[in-house]
């Protein structure tokens, strides 16, 4: 005959259950907000929320290289401050509506 395990032995495994899910619940909470952190820094700009700012080091008047998107096509471009234009190499563009800025890849 089976040996049937004491309710205490049970409730104990079952918390200890608990506390795993827990934790993993906690792991998988910090790499949700981290991949959020990304998604932010790297999202598509609506030119009416703001336009990029000017640089502050070699260039003034001017914004750092930012891409840019028509809705049909993106391109680099960066904006003229005093201008208040943008400023990007080719033609056939249409009205800029978006930006977002060139974040390169971080390395070690």
């Amino acid at each position: 005959m089976d040996k049937i395990p004491k309710p205490s032995a049970i409730i104990e495994k079952q918390w200890k259950v608990i506390d795993k899910l827990k934790s993993a619940m906690f792991k998988q909470n910090t790499v949700n907000s981290k991949l959020q952190a990304q998604l932010a820094k790297h999202r598509w700009i609506p030119v009416e929320e703001g336009l990029p700012e000017e640089r502050q080091d070699t260039v003034p008047y001017r914004s750092k290289q930012v891409f840019v998107t028509d809705g049909q096509s993106a391109r680099s471009a960066f904006w003229k401050t005093r201008r208040m234009e943008w400023v990007y190499w080719g033609d056939g563009f249409g009205v800029i509506t978006h930006w977002k800025p060139i974040i390169l890849s971080e390395r070690e």
